[in-house]
């Protein structure tokens, strides 16, 4: 079974709005102890540095270690073993395995975009994740998400492609802590 989502809104995990479903069957986490996040690949035929889908991942991982208070036993990044997530390591029992593909990975311009407001000055950051049970490799949800930015004059300098990340990632944190259990304040 897999769900879709899609949507960032905040920097902050605890206050991100969490990914809107785009189906009713969402997968229910409470069983995963472990979490291993790692790296986003780029897009096939994309000239997306791998060092993108890094640092995208290890701003997942950070979140989901230390913003929402032991929610998970263990929080680890990268391939550090191998699994039937189709990733290439070894599985742990009840662990939930998140990856992904970096679809798009426009830095734009926050001058350009101030003075002149012209299209090849916007910043798009687009990505897919998928969360995988660890032990069977099965799809729990995937989900596009996605954050642009096209403002001109002022406005237009307010953010860039790291912020569309940040958002992001905070929003992937904050789905899977509900999917787990976590309830907001």
């Amino acid at each position: 079974m897999a769900a879709s989502l899609s949507g960032c809104a905040s920097a902050s995990s605890t206050q991100a709005r969490p990914l809107a479903p785009t189906t009713e069957n969402l997968p229910d986490l409470k069983r995963y102890d472990v979490v291993r996040v790692t790296p986003f690949v780029p897009a096939p035929g994309s000239d997306i540095s791998r060092s993108v889908g890094e640092l995208f991942a290890r701003n997942i991982f950070y979140r989901l270690k230390n913003d929402f208070g032991g929610l998970f036993k263990e929080v680890v990044y990268g391939n550090t073993y191998p699994s039937a997530a189709g990733d290439g390591g070894q599985s742990v029992t009840n662990e939930l395995v998140i990856s992904g593909t970096v679809l798009k990975y426009h830095p734009g311009s926050r001058l350009g975009r101030r003075w002149l407001g012209l299209p090849m000055f916007f910043s798009d950051f687009t990505a897919e994740v998928v969360l995988r049970d660890g032990t069977t490799g099965e799809t729990l949800l995937s989900a596009p998400l996605g954050s642009f930015w096209a403002w001109a004059g002022l406005l237009g300098e307010v953010k860039g492609i790291e912020d569309h990340m940040e958002d992001c990632a905070a929003s992937i944190a904050n789905t899977v802590a509900r999917l787990k259990g976590w309830k907001p304040k």
